[in-house]
Formats: structure tokens, C-alpha cells, sequence
């Protein structure tokens, strides 16, 4: 979601299968802090397809994410008072035992090439 990935010369093919997965509620998108991936993800579907040839039915269905689970509630004690949100970095820790090495370097790196980077697929 930091990263603004340009689909514009994206094959139309795959821009609708992509739209069709995240339409289709059978298929359960799962990830931390996905609520916030799929206001972007509506965000950015407004701006391919402009808004004068669009109906009003469209606009309210555009790439809307539909059966999503935040895998961070899992995570969180009942006595967690402030109800924060918690991200990757800490899931990892509690759910895999494991450290997550999430450098800025990476996370801020450029996700929309074709091929990425050995530290990118690591993460």
C-alpha cells in the first residue's frame, strides 16, 4: 500500500482476473492491516476507470475487496487495552516465533517491477 504501483499498460486480461478474485467472496484475502490495502486498491481502480463511463452500480462495486481477514486480530490479548493495531513485524514474532528483518530500504522499495529484487522476494 506505500508502494503506487501504475498498472496502466497492465494487460486488460490480467486486470480482470485480478478483479475478479478480489470480487469473489469465496476466496478469503488474508493479510495485516488488509483493510487499509483494500481502500487503496479502491482508490486506485476509481482511476482506471473514469467516472463518465462508469454507472452508478459500478461505482459502488469498484475493485471492492470482499472476504477479508486482518491475520492481526489473532494477535492481540483481550487485555490489550488501546486496541492497537499491531503489524508484520510483531505477528511474526508472536504467530512464527520468528524476527522479521524489515528493513525501510525494502519496504519502501519498488514492488511494481516485473522482476524483484532477491531482498524483496526474501521479505
Amino acid at each position: 500500500s506505500s508502494s503506487k504501483c501504475t498498472f496502466a499498460a497492465a494487460d486488460p486480461a490480467v486486470l480482470k482476473i485480478l478483479e475478479r478474485v478480489f470480487a469473489d467472496p469465496t476466496i478469503i484475502k488474508a493479510g495485516v492491516g488488509i483493510d487499509n490495502d483494500a481502500l487503496e486498491v479502491y482508490r486506485w481502480s476509481r482511476t482506471i476507470m473514469p467516472q463518465q463511463s462508469r454507472s452508478a452500480a459500478e461505482d459502488c462495486s469498484l475493485w471492492e475487496m470482499k472476504s477479508r481477514f486482518d491475520i492481526a486480530c489473532v494477535t492481540v490479548s483481550d487485555d490489550d487495552e488501546n486496541g492497537r493495531q499491531i503489524g508484520l513485524r510483531e505477528v511474526t514474532a508472536k504467530v512464527l516465533g520468528a524476527n522479521l528483518f524489515k528493513s525501510k530500504r525494502i519496504t519502501m522499495s519498488n514492488w511494481c517491477n516485473r522482476e524483484l529484487s532477491h531482498e524483496q522476494m526474501e521479505y
